[in-house]
């Protein structure tokens, strides 16, 4: 996964991202993210970014990571992605009984690895996997702890991550 997500972020525009990126940028400037022209930013490669069509909360979640160059930024979420597509597999596995644990986290970051919707996920640098970490995570804490957490989570993944034209 490591190695898939170092060739992805250095290779590919990652038209999703950057569309985070910039929105986050303008956010650290002082303007409004949904209406600065997609046209006016581009990539290091010269590809357009796409335009920003998320709540803005995500675009403040990321404003640390808008301070960064676009290339540096880039290659950071690539691997927090990844970071959190081990997490949401080992709470997954931590769901499982004892003896499948270790075969069910190994067997779902294998899969992801061989996956085309991770692989296109990594490829345009996609904010779904942050929200499965969330989602999982509330349910890991609904099953093992009795917490009834999992409301609360789901409405952070609906503020940070569902686009509000689906809302409409």
């Amino acid at each position: 996964l490591v190695v898939l997500g170092a060739g992805l972020s250095e290779t590919n525009y990652q038209v999703d991202f950057s569309a985070y990126y910039f929105a986050a940028q303008a956010r650290n400037r002082g303007e409004d993210p949904y209406t600065y022209t997609a046209t006016a930013y581009r990539s290091p490669q010269g590809s357009y970014c796409s335009e920003y069509l998320y709540p803005p909360v995500l675009s403040s979640a990321l404003r640390p990571l808008a301070a960064l160059d676009y290339s540096t930024a880039k290659r950071v979420w690539t691997h927090l992605t990844i970071v959190c597509m081990v997490a949401a597999a080992a709470l997954l596995a931590g769901l499982m009984p004892r003896p499948a644990r270790w075969p069910f986290g190994a067997s779902a970051l294998v899969f992801a690895g061989f996956s085309w919707p991770f692989y296109a996920h990594l490829e345009r640098g996609q904010i779904d996997v942050v929200g499965l970490l969330l989602i999982i995570t509330a349910l890991w804490a609904w099953v093992r702890r009795g917490r009834v957490t999992f409301g609360g989570t789901l409405a952070l993944v609906a503020a940070a991550v569902v686009k509000p034209s689906a809302a409409v």
